[in-house]
């Protein structure tokens, strides 16, 4: 695993053509203080164009961004694959409809090189849903959520990134994950 100043974002994306080229595009915004990244979309039993876009997005961009298709519509399938493509220790990940502030990789790269974390978990304050499928059950949990909070008060980690030492944490992700900030949780835990 190489341990220098370097790590690799993988980006599960499943029918993300409306948000993909956004989130890259705040990835290559990263403001990375001298650190390299790698981006990896893997497009996972995806109907629609985003590999093609995805793609195109790396072919014009000075970013490193390899895509990797697979017909398993998995988050955590695809989390994994993205992991068997990358050398790095430090691994980030986070949602394709999401667009990450420019401090964010590096941030959490340094939080997890610098400590003993296994995992370090950031979340948007204020989830956007511009790109969202209206249609999806996730989708109505979010806004109900979002309600939650804003009457509340509460910040709620909705499109959130997530970085994590792959020595400490080994283990592949559970294909059929929902909450793998939780099981990222619980795998620290045993240690």
């Amino acid at each position: 695993m190489n341990k220098e100043r370097s790590t690799t974002f993988i980006l599960p994306a499943y029918n993300e053509e409306q948000s993909i080229t956004k989130a890259l595009e705040s990835l290559a915004n990263q403001e990375l203080e001298g650190l390299s990244m790698k981006v990896i979309v893997v497009a996972n039993g995806c109907s629609d164009d985003t590999a093609q876009m995805a793609e195109d997005f790396g072919k014009s961009s000075e970013m490193s961004v390899d895509v990797i298709t697979t017909d398993v519509k998995q988050k955590g399938n695809a989390i994994n694959l993205g992991r068997t493509h990358s050398q790095d220790s430090i691994v980030l990940y986070g949602d394709a409809d999401c667009v990450f502030d420019e401090l964010a990789v590096s941030k959490i790269f340094h939080k997890l090189q610098d400590g003993d974390q296994y995992a370090v978990i950031g979340g948007l304050d204020i989830p956007s849903f511009e790109y969202s499928d209206t249609t999806s059950l996730l989708y109505d949990f979010q806004r109900i959520m979002q309600v939650e909070r804003m009457a509340r008060g509460r910040v709620l980690t909705i499109g959130r990134l997530i970085g994590f030492d792959q020595e400490k944490i080994s283990e592949p992700f559970p294909d059929n994950v929902h909450s793998e900030d939780i099981w990222i949780a619980l795998q620290a835990a045993k240690k």
